[in-house]
């Protein structure tokens, strides 16, 4: 799939991240769609000790599922040179994630509280925070390990 033609304008490293990065978004999405419409029925999950809306209840049954295999592709597919410790890669992966959580939140209620419409605000937070985990990804969680001689 990484033709010559895309080798002389994106480096093999960027095509992996956002290839990898696209396919976990659309299985995030799909499994979001699913959860939210057919196994919360739209409606709000009533638990003995809250009510959570449908459209929070869903991110949280399904968060962890993209949260795994966006490790899982960051670290064997698009930063394959690295060999890091797996346990201490995952803490750090966790926590850029929730770094992009707080960012998009606080750049949405940011942005719409400016006069920027809702969807231009996500759009423009997320271009943010797909640069910012990257960079954090590259040269924080799959740093490349030294070679000792």
């Amino acid at each position: 799939m990484y033709l010559p033609i895309i080798a002389k304008f994106v480096p093999k490293v960027n095509f992996r991240y956002g290839l990898c990065g696209s396919a976990n978004m659309a299985i995030d999405a799909l499994l979001y769609f699913i959860v939210f419409n057919y196994v919360l029925g739209q409606q709000d999950l009533v638990l003995p000790f809250a009510t959570i809306s449908s459209e929070i209840a869903a991110f949280l049954i399904v968060f962890p599922i993209p949260l795994f295999t966006g490790f899982w592709l960051a670290k064997y597919v698009s930063f394959e040179h690295n060999r890091g410790r797996t346990l201490w890669q995952s803490v750090k992966y966790l926590s850029v994630v929730v770094a992009n959580i707080a960012i998009k939140y606080f750049g949405i209620t940011l942005l719409v509280y400016i006069g920027v419409y809702p969807s231009m605000s996500n759009i423009l937070i997320t271009i943010f925070t797909v640069m910012f985990s990257y960079l954090m990804q590259r040269h924080y969680t799959f740093r490349p390990t030294p070679k000792i001689s």
